[in-house]
């Protein structure tokens, strides 16, 4: 992975990898995979003019014209070639900035001396798609009709027939029914260079990325999905150019002559020499005509009678069978040894195109042993390995990014973090890296550096209006006002008809206290996208304090649009405990806690159900469990230190509440508890001093502060029950 980290070692061969696949899923419609490949091939070299007319095309066609439009309007003229202004025009007329787009159209009828990049040259794009690209489809409708298991069983067949679908392997995160990465994906050995002497490419049984199949198949191998397809008129022996190569992958389901068998010494060469041994390789050859030169094939084991010493008088004793098979050894020149071959040799026939000069019979001639590779099977033999290198670059990558994507999707955020932190720096500083990274960041309840990872995506990607939702969120929890209105009016003046828009106005008034229009705010996104259970989840959450039943309604329809959204199973668990249904409390806030079983809120909430039930061991259980994971989080370490004191366990709840006074000294509840746990350890110094703090900090609890003084040996058990119900 040297080259990625290095734009300056981008080989014509990788660059040609990216632009057919790219190519191949817009020809597809799949815009989510063209936009990851594209991504991809931009973040390797900024400068590249033509990952920039790739990126900008996938992001066009993706509905993103604001990115698009901002990655080809670049202010230094020289940078800017017509091809950019061509997709500045596309960009205009999808922004309905329609004078813009004809004045750039018409400095594209200026330039009549522009030749476009390889990969926007002609192409022929494929009349029907492969069974990969119909599966992947057929799982894209399933999903969205919340039918999971239809979806995940098209998506493995689409993967299974071609690996590179990067959609199918979003649909299965999207499900969360995902395989092992090495199952999906298995490692593939890195290629090496071929040496004089060695037969085909070292990974010529693996799938290669080139164009409206994304791979080509072995040929002739059995069981294959195109092993009926016969080629038409474009034969083997085409020249494969760089912009001839896109046209042909993409007009066919084979790919280059490159890979569609293994690398031959010239042109004029049958296809199959090149991977024949060297003896079958001479053997073959005999049958050409008389007169006509074949190039030299690869090095050839001397005979061991040769190495010894011994006369060519041996020869004659041979059956035919032997002396065929000794045909393309290195021989004596003897006459009476080319009549016992049973060969018709003629000057600068056999002799000089199959037999080399041994160095016992020609010391005098040969001082040095010739070179076994002419130049031009060298140059084939480094293209070979090119191609495959790309091939393997490419699918290295695609497969760390799968590992860091199943993660997230299976909510491991730690282990998502250090598969990201194993790609190639220009892939870490990518807008969808820094994502992931702040979504992850925000699961784990970590929200400084979260927000740091969402600012840096702002700055790559300023019109991104993917996970901004999630932003949104986030800065709400960490009640930014003014960060959060910015957001929220950069996100409407760069598409109103998207749901992130909506849902991050919607937060902004919800920060605000004004819960109407913060309602009104959710469902016009849930109208927007009717699949978007974020927005029904908001709603729910926002009506909570309101009206139970119609949260609960909230909550229902988003796990209707995605039953993995365990925020809304939360709700549900949330509104059932306020309603003193601990079963269908329990039940709920399990099903959340089971889809992200490192939520150390969720855990402390199934501890919130065995603590109304006084099954206190295993609430601290969960409690402690809850901590492990997130040892930072204040309303676990609350209510840990609440059994504690139910327990009887004195000291161990001081320093939960010690803890929670030093990150949180204006906490009513934490002062009144610590008092408590005073009280009953008998200092009634610090007692005293704490009830003051407390009466500063919340006058409104005189009436707590006097049940306290009055009856503090009361029965802890219902103590803990009253306020579990006041926090539920």
């Amino acid at each position: 992975m040297q080259r990625d980290s290095n734009p300056a070692a981008l080989s014509p061969q990788l660059c040609q990898r990216y632009a057919s696949l790219i190519w191949s899923c817009l020809d597809a419609n799949l815009h989510k995979s063209a936009l990851f490949y594209a991504e991809r091939y931009f973040v390797l070299d900024l400068s590249n003019h033509d990952a920039r007319h790739l990126y900008a095309t996938a992001l066009l066609e993706s509905g993103q014209p604001h990115s698009a439009h901002r990655l080809v309007h670049v202010p230094a003229k020289e940078t800017r070639c017509t091809g950019c202004v061509n997709i500045l025009a596309k960009c205009c007329m999808a922004l309905g900035r329609h004078r813009q787009a004809r004045e750039a159209l018409e400095g594209c009828l200026r330039d009549h001396s522009y030749t476009p990049t390889p990969s926007m040259g002609y192409r022929t794009a494929t009349a029907f798609p492969d069974e990969a690209i119909l599966c992947c489809q057929a799982g894209n409708s399933a999903l969205k009709g919340n039918l999971h298991e239809s979806a995940a069983m098209s998506y493995r067949q689409a993967l299974a027939l071609n690996p590179m679908l990067w959609e199918a392997f979003e649909g299965l995160c999207a499900i969360g029914d995902i395989p092992l990465i090495e199952n999906l994906f298995p490692p593939r050995p890195q290629p090496v260079r071929r040496k004089p002497g060695e037969e085909g490419p070292s990974s010529k049984s693996m799938p290669i990325a080139t164009g409206a199949g994304f791979f080509t198949p072995d040929a002739g191998s059995a069981g294959n999905l195109f092993r009926d397809w016969k080629p038409g008129f474009r034969g083997m022996d085409a020249p494969a150019g760089l912009r001839d190569s896109i046209a042909t992958s993409d007009s066919s389901f084979y790919g280059e002559p490159s890979f569609q068998a293994p690398v031959r010494a010239s042109r004029s060469q049958p296809a199959n020499l090149a991977v024949l041994p060297p003896a079958t390789a001479a053997a073959s050859s005999r049958s050409h005509v008389a007169g006509k030169t074949a190039p030299a094939p690869p090095a050839t084991r001397r005979s061991t009678r040769l190495q010894s010493g011994t006369g060519s008088r041996l020869t004659s004793k041979t059956s035919t069978r032997d002396r065929r098979r000794a045909a393309a050894k290195p021989r004596s020149t003897s006459t009476s040894q080319s009549h016992d071959s049973g060969l018709e040799e003629e000057p600068g026939g056999m002799e000089s195109a199959f037999a080399p000069t041994s160095p016992i019979g020609h010391s005098d001639t040969s001082p040095h042993p010739p070179n076994p590779w002419t130049a031009e099977q060298e140059l084939a033999a480094e293209k070979a390995y090119q191609i495959e290198l790309a091939e393997y670059q490419i699918y290295d990558v695609m497969r760390r990014f799968a590992s860091a994507a199943r993660a997230m999707a299976l909510y491991d955020c730690r282990l998502c973090l250090e598969e990201l932190e194993k790609l190639p720096p220009q892939h870490q500083r990518s807008a969808s890296v820094m994502a992931m990274v702040g979504k992850a960041h925000y699961e784990l309840g970590q929200y400084p550096a979260a927000e740091r990872a969402f600012e840096a995506v702002r700055i790559l990607e300023p019109y991104r209006l993917s996970d901004m939702e999630v932003y949104s969120t986030l800065l709400w929890h960490l009640q930014k006002n003014i960060k959060l209105s910015f957001l929220a009016q950069e996100l409407l003046s760069t598409d109103p008809k998207s749901p992130q828009a909506w849902i991050a106005v919607g937060n902004c008034f919800s920060l605000q206290k004004e819960k109407t229009q913060a309602l009104t705010c959710f469902r016009r996104a849930a109208q927007l996208d009717p699949t978007c259970a974020y927005a029904y989840t908001l709603s729910g959450h926002e009506s909570i304090d309101e009206d139970l039943n119609k949260a609960i309604s909230f909550f229902q329809s988003a796990l209707r649009a995605d039953a993995r959204h365990y925020n809304a199973w939360y709700g549900l668990g949330t509104c059932y405990m306020r309603m003193s249904k601990l079963r269908l409390a329990d039940y709920h806030f399990r099903r959340a806690s089971s889809i992200h079983p490192q939520n150390a809120v969720l855990l402390g909430c199934v501890g919130m159900v065995q603590e109304r039930y006084q099954n206190y061991e295993e609430a601290l259980r969960l409690f402690n469990q809850a901590i492990q994971f997130s040892p930072e989080n204040a309303l676990v370490r609350y209510h840990r230190a609440k059994i504690l004191i139910a327990m009887k366990r004195y000291t161990a709840a001081l320093e939960d509440l010690q803890y929670l006074r030093d990150t949180s000294p204006e906490e009513s509840n934490v002062l009144f508890q610590l008092a408590k746990v005073y009280r009953l350890l008998g200092e009634d110094v610090k007692f005293t001093q704490l009830l003051a703090e407390v009466r500063d900090v919340a006058p409104k609890s005189l009436a707590k502060i006097r049940k306290l003084t009055e009856n503090i040996v009361k029965s802890d058990s219902e103590d803990v029950g009253e306020e579990v119900m006041d926090t539920g």
